[in-house]
């Protein structure tokens, strides 16, 4: 079966990857990967949140603990995989 994921849930588990978020402790919140992203992502709020959702019941990514009100999110090795199969085509 093909793994299908969208162009901004690949963008997502770049950065997450990219910033070593890998553990319960160094997730991080929405705001911080907007923020990584910068520019080159103009997504809504919305679809953020529904993105993060997406690939938490995939299961390319855990929640992390809170920081202040916000969630934090971490990559695990089955999005480490998948991140890696779509980087080499």
């Amino acid at each position: 079966m093909e793994e299908r994921i969208s162009r901004l849930g690949v963008l997502i588990l770049s950065v997450l990857e990219e910033e070593m978020a890998h553990n319960l402790y160094t997730g991080l919140t929405i705001k911080d990967i907007k923020e990584k992203l910068q520019e080159g992502v103009a997504e809504q709020e919305i679809t953020f949140y529904k993105t993060i959702r997406k690939l938490l019941e995939e299961g390319y990514i855990e929640r992390g603990i809170k920081d202040g009100k916000s969630h934090t999110y971490y990559i695990v090795n089955f999005g480490q995989e998948l991140l890696l199969k779509v980087r080499k085509g």
